[in-house]
């Protein structure tokens, strides 16, 4: 059914893995769906590879593709299209961005706090990058020892953090609730929280 709503909705692909478009075979021969609606969809999919020209050589060599997609442009590029990316919404009282105090001054505390801050979340079609930082270790390179940055989880969303696993078990409360006193006391004492939730 849900295969049926979303090509009738004008869904042409069925991502990542095709799992409910595996259905439409038999919703065509049950008289569920027009052959003409899915020809349509398969036509506008073929249309968007033309124009991309992937017909027009011979098979892609993957060892040529990686070079091409992890070389230093394509990392420069990266970087720009993800500085021009960041939205600050609001910035209250003029705080971002952090100043990082002069040398021989005394060490602000920094808390990081939340169960997304040691974990690089980069969206469910991004798989796996050769290289990802997350936002504490990007604060740990930007501070250096200029801040003493200090780290609580606060809870934790799931065991094992395993976005492929098939079982999902919630944490605790009990290991969650102590988590969040760890997260309380640091707050306490920071000057200032960076909370990634």
């Amino acid at each position: 059914d849900a295969a049926v709503l979303a090509l009738q909705a004008g869904v042409d692909s069925d991502l990542p893995n095709g799992a409910s478009y595996a259905h439409l075979k038999q919703a065509v021969e049950a008289g569920q769906v027009p052959l003409a609606l899915l020809d349509q969809a398969v036509a506008r999919l073929l249309d968007l590879k033309f124009r991309a020209g992937l017909f027009d050589e011979g098979p892609v060599d993957p060892a040529a593709a990686e070079a091409l997609t992890h070389d230093a442009a394509a990392q420069a590029l990266a970087l720009s299209s993800a500085e021009r990316c960041i939205v600050l919404l609001k910035n209250s009282g003029g705080l971002l961005p952090l100043a990082l105090p002069p040398a021989g001054a005394r060490k602000p505390v920094l808390g990081v706090i939340g169960p997304n801050a040691a974990v690089a979340r980069l969206g469910s079609y991004s798989g796996t990058p050769p290289q990802a930082v997350s936002l504490l270790e990007g604060l740990r390179a930007r501070v250096g020892d200029r801040i003493e940055l200090r780290h609580a989880p606060g809870v934790r969303l799931t065991e094992g953090d395993d976005w492929w696993a098939d079982e999902v078990v919630p944490t605790p409360p009990a290991a969650n609730a102590a988590r969040i006193a760890e997260a309380l006391a640091l707050a306490q004492q920071a000057d200032v929280i960076v909370l990634a939730l």
